[in-house]
């Protein structure tokens, strides 16, 4: 979203950004076509694209873990009771796409399910998750929505429970089984 494009854009320059990118990676991890777009157009939001490979263990199954590569993947709302209202600075939307080609010699034995929720019918907190599998590509789309920028203390346990929700779900992971 653009809040965190302004945020990315404050801690340097785009090599700055794609390198804590990389920081996330496993270290076998080897990147290519790096590319950061709209970094001087600070009206528009700010897009980080880049290959990722890893070597292959000769293993008959290859999990890919999701963690890394979205920004919710533990929940910040840890206290047991809340006392006060919960206020987001601003109204956002968090979004992230990702494309992984299967590599040769494997297909998709289990893929993390699309779901979306909100923590009410009035969708003032929303999750978003798809992943699909098509010929030798598994898509995922993961996007929170920020609606509304208070939420009162009573409404502490639903975006809590939200939160839990989103992390585990960044959290699993896809299976791949040589054939």
């Amino acid at each position: 979203n653009w809040h965190n494009s302004v945020r990315l854009r404050s801690e340097g320059n785009e090599s700055k950004i794609i390198e804590n990118y990389k920081k996330k990676l496993s270290p076998e991890a080897s990147v290519s076509n790096e590319k950061v777009e709209n970094f001087k157009n600070k009206e528009e939001v700010l897009l980080v694209s880049m290959d990722i490979s890893l070597p292959l263990e000769s293993d008959s199954l290859l999990y890919i873990s999701l963690g890394h590569l979205a920004t919710t993947n533990h929940n910040p709302f840890n206290e047991k009771k809340r006392f006060l209202p919960i206020e987001f600075p601003y109204l956002a939307e968090d979004a992230h796409n990702v494309a992984f080609t299967i590599p040769d010699g494997y297909k998709v034995e289990e893929l993390p399910k699309s779901e979306a929720f909100s923590t009410d019918d009035f969708g003032s907190f929303q999750f978003e998750f798809r992943c699909s599998s098509s010929n030798n590509t598994i898509s995922i789309r993961s996007k929170v929505k920020v609606n509304r920028a208070l939420f009162l203390q009573e409404e502490y346990e639903s975006l809590k429970e939200t939160y839990n929700l989103i992390a585990k779900k960044h959290n699993e992971q896809i299976v791949l089984r040589k054939i």
